[in-house]
């Protein structure tokens, strides 16, 4: 890309270190300190009953932070997020700063366009 040519949204791919970049800064420092849910069924998780009802929190700086999601949980390794020839590849739910599912935020996909065309134009200047 030029430094003189204006970044669109079909750039976005082309260039995966940037939304790489983008995963492991909010994984490192999250926009909102967590989640909470309340469960709508008896769950059993990890051999626990959680009843219908119970308020759940989820503390992404608990989940981001722990070396059993992420290895080097405190370096800033952006190429942990890239697909070509990484097998140490994340692939789970320890980061999620934008909620997951049908809760999950509805401006996610607009707030990580607009921030990866601002990465793509600070890294072209």
């Amino acid at each position: 890309m030029r430094k003189d040519q204006v970044p669109v949204a079909d750039d976005v791919p082309k260039l995966p270190l940037i939304r790489a970049v983008l995963k492991e800064t909010l994984r490192l420092y999250p926009v909102l300190p967590g989640n909470g849910r309340v469960t709508q069924k008896d769950l059993i998780i990890g051999g626990y009953l959680i009843p219908k009802g119970t308020q759940l929190a989820l503390c992404h700086y608990a989940t981001s932070y722990s070396e059993e999601n992420f290895s080097e949980a405190n370096e800033f390794r952006p190429e942990r997020w890239l697909r070509k020839d990484n097998l140490d590849r994340v692939d789970n739910f320890g980061s999620i700063p934008f909620g997951y599912g049908i809760r999950s935020c509805v401006g996610k996909r607009i707030a990580e366009l607009e921030i990866h065309l601002a990465l793509i134009q600070v890294r072209t200047m």
